[in-house]
């Protein structure tokens, strides 16, 4: 795969962005996690991404890289609006094995955000 050959400030919106992902899958993985703090988090992620991410000059970015970018981020976008669903069904679950499921339904989708995210990253 070619190099995306992103700007530095570019990479370091993305890594604060997957850092933010990281954070957020560490307390889905908690002993008994709080769904409104989850959700909250969830929508914090979606800011950041609406106002930090999909901000970033386009005109910053070699011709070649913009439709990878913009794949990734059509992508991301939809795994974000997918989970903030998730989180929904997360404070809706009563039954421990339903919450587990979407726990695990929202980790899933976090590590596919995270993945996004290094694949952004690490081609530079």
């Amino acid at each position: 795969m070619k190099a995306l050959e992103l700007p530095e400030a570019h990479r370091q919106r993305y890594q604060e962005f997957q850092q933010a992902l990281e954070q957020l899958a560490i307390a889905a993985k908690a002993g008994e996690p709080d769904g409104a703090k989850l959700a909250k988090s969830s929508e914090d992620l979606q800011q950041f991404f609406q106002l930090k991410i999909l901000s970033l000059p386009s005109e910053d970015l070699a011709p070649s890289a913009l439709p990878s970018v913009r794949s990734y981020q059509t992508e991301m976008h939809k795994q974000l609006r997918l989970l903030a669903t998730d989180m929904m069904f997360v404070r809706a679950s009563r039954q421990t094995a339903t919450l587990e499921e979407r726990l695990s339904q929202v980790r899933a989708r976090l590590q596919t955000l995270i993945g996004y995210c290094e694949k952004l990253i690490i081609h530079n």
